[in-house]
């Protein structure tokens, strides 16, 4: 049975709404003009009237069916307006405890406080627990509004055009942030708007409300996304997957829009820049540059692309004569959880009793590592050997531009924030090191705001030398 399984008939004085959506997409965007009925089609799912006809069912529980109509209460539904409707007269801690009252459970006024201040701090809205709504910006507003509709855990979330009011740059935070915490508490969700970049950033099922004088209805725009399998070399009648990076480049080398690349292959934008950095990383010059919203490959990356190809036959050309099963050598594969793997050469090894000091040169950083020395000694680490610099995100550290004299961590590498990616308790900071390289970093969100990092800023990546490892 699908998650949702909705359809809404209900007519008005000159308007007749008769909605069907069925999906089994955890987050539905709900796309068309003013006057299209929207609205009153997520009232419906919401219990505010009773619709003339139809049925609603929400992962496999009946909300509304002819016979069963069950009160808005019993639903537990929240519900975040356009406006936010927060209470005037109570203070954002107060806003966030109501949504505690008449809810699933009724805890003592200390248990109260408690989950009131973990979703304060959750929303890094903690400073601010004691003022009014009047005293707040849009975001704040809005963050307010969303813990005290996710205190009460509820079974479905609703959301009636609640990025219209922010500014362009606000909207895309609170994108992010609502959907990092869906993601987290897995509550289905249904958003309305007129706004496509909502619908990119939240849809798993896109529908478009569409009106046709005085009717009304839905119609799909776009299906859960599915990752279709990596092209396949065949090998002996045995499948070897090319791997979706060869893919996006090559996609890339025809035409040079990463989201029409993304949408074609199936794959999100966020996953595609990913992909693209660590290329870039690896392979020690710069694949790809971007002119715009345009996404190009560089002489580099043509090449490297062909290059790799050509190897990719050799290699499958070999396995054929060879009678090799390349299943074989596939589970002797590991792939690298760590998000930095900067490719480099070794300008000095430094020997102790203990642990050696290697280091290896980053286009024109120098990065220094202190392994073991069985550890250097067994990988036959030496100056002229390339080497590759594996750094865990959550180990980089970034600071302003001039903290390098101001810390005793022996790396400190400058460069440019080139993304920023914000999260309900993290953000993911991308600097561009220069030499096509770049370096990932995780922080708190409450770091983030107070260093007010934004793209295009100068700034410094720090990184303990225990906390690089060498790979060759």
């Amino acid at each position: 049975m699908s998650r949702f399984d909705i359809h809404v008939q209900k007519s008005l004085p000159g308007f007749r709404l008769d909605a069907r959506l069925q999906t089994d997409a955890a987050r539905v965007v709900i796309i068309g003009g003013s006057g299209s009925g929207k609205t009153l089609f997520m009232q419906a799912v919401a219990g505010l009237y009773r619709p003339d006809g139809g049925h609603i069912r929400i992962c496999e529980r009946v909300f509304y069916d002819g016979t069963t109509n069950l009160p808005t209460a019993r639903r537990n539904v929240a519900y975040l307006f356009q406006d936010y409707a927060l209470f005037p007269h109570l203070t954002v801690a107060q806003n966030i405890a109501f949504g505690l009252h008449g809810g699933w459970r009724n805890p003592g006024r200390r248990q109260l406080r408690g989950e009131v201040a973990a979703w304060l701090e959750r929303l890094h809205i903690a400073h601010i627990a004691n003022a009014y709504p009047a005293q707040l910006s849009g975001g704040q507003k809005q963050r307010t509004a969303l813990a005290r509709a996710l205190i009460r855990r509820p079974t479905l979330l609703l959301l009636d055009e609640p990025f219209s009011a922010l500014d362009t740059g606000l909207r895309a935070k609170m994108r992010q942030l609502v959907g990092a915490l869906q993601r987290e508490y897995g509550v289905p969700l249904i958003l309305i708007t007129h706004d496509p970049a909502d619908a990119e950033a939240l849809g798993d099922a896109v529908w478009q409300m569409n009106r046709h004088g005085e009717e009304a209805s839905l119609q799909a725009v776009s299906a859960p996304p599915v990752t279709p399998p990596a092209a396949e070399i065949r090998v002996n009648g045995i499948p070897l997957a090319e791997p979706h990076s060869l893919q996006l480049l090559a996609a890339l080398a025809e035409t040079p829009a990463l989201t029409t690349v993304c949408q074609r292959l199936h794959i999100p934008v966020k996953r595609a820049q990913d992909t693209l950095d660590g290329l870039n990383n690896l392979a020690g010059a710069a694949l790809t540059r971007c002119d715009g919203d345009k996404t190009h490959l560089t002489a580099d990356g043509h090449a490297w692309l062909a290059r790799v190809r050509t190897q990719a036959e050799t290699f499958r050309q070999f396995l054929a004569t060879h009678n090799i099963n390349p299943t074989e050598l596939l589970a002797m594969h590991f792939n690298i959880s760590t998000r930095n793997q900067l490719k480099g050469t070794i300008s000095a090894v430094q020997t102790g009793a203990v642990n050696s000091e290697i280091a290896i040169s980053i286009g024109a950083h120098p990065l220094t590592a202190i392994i073991t020395r069985a550890s250097a000694e067994r990988l036959g680490l030496k100056a002229g050997v390339e080497a590759y610099a594996l750094i865990k995100a959550s180990d980089v550290m970034i600071g302003s531009a001039d903290i390098a004299a101001q810390i005793s961590a022996r790396n400190a590498i400058p460069g440019t924030i080139s993304r920023i990616e914000t999260g309900a308790v993290n953000d993911e900071v991308t600097l561009d090191i220069g030499d096509g390289n770049s370096l990932v970093a995780i922080i708190t969100r409450t770091s983030a705001e107070r260093l007010g990092f934004r793209v295009g800023q100068n700034a410094c990546a720090i990184i303990k030398a225990s906390n690089v490892m060498i790979g060759c």
